[in-house]
């Protein structure tokens, strides 16, 4: 178990670093949802200026002993001005909300023009519903529909421009290090199953 929560530890690392270094090297970031704040620390490690949020109490206060940024605050009513952050990060949290276009909306309001959101999801498999916490599974298309949907009514369009939608497996085939990632800038895994990665850009 240690051994497999440490490989999954190391993917995490490298996955973030990639997210960072070609989507949200331009702080302030926000991360929502953080948990116990391994991304905002990769943050700090990179040198980007992230800010936390949860709902979850206890993760707000292992996260404060860790020294990192973070507050109470839902996704559905962000605690933060209009237009401030200049990337947001979702990850494993779009599939726990009951009103997900809710959370799309705060997203937007408060990204800055020409910020990019990141958000992962489970691919839907069998073991999906082992979690109970689970309200909704999302394909590709799903995700991409909501995401760049809600903004306007009746989705006549929107102002999230998708720029990839992809796969993360969490198994490495061809490399294991971090640090490598880290270095280059490349995430080096086959894109077969594991999470849905969606990248938006606000247009204007």
């Amino acid at each position: 178990m240690a051994e497999s929560k440490s490989k999954r530890e190391k993917f995490d690392r490298g996955f973030y670093y990639w997210v960072i270094r070609n989507y949200l090297k331009k702080d302030p970031v926000l991360d929502v949802g953080c948990g116990q704040g391994n991304f905002l620390r990769v943050c700090e490690e990179e040198g980007v200026r992230a800010i936390g949020i949860d709902t979850d109490k206890q993760s707000i206060v292992h996260c404060k002993k860790r020294g990192l940024d973070v507050k109470y605050g839902s996704a559905y009513k962000l605690p933060f001005k209009s237009n401030m952050f200049n990337g947001i990060f979702c990850a494993n949290l779009i599939e726990h909300l009951q009103h997900p276009e809710k959370a799309i909306r705060e997203f937007y309001r408060v990204l800055m023009s020409k910020g990019f959101l990141v958000i992962t999801t489970p691919r839907p498999n069998v073991w999906f519903w082992d979690d109970p916490t689970h309200v909704k599974p999302y394909t590709e298309n799903g995700l991409r529909r909501l995401v760049t949907g809600v903004n306007y009514p009746y989705q006549k369009g929107s102002d999230l421009e998708l720029v990839e939608i992809t796969y993360a497996q969490r198994t490495f085939r061809l490399l294991n290090s971090h640090l490598f990632v880290k270095l280059v800038g490349i995430l080096p895994f086959k894109v077969t199953t594991g999470q849905i990665v969606l990248v938006v850009k606000k247009s204007h």
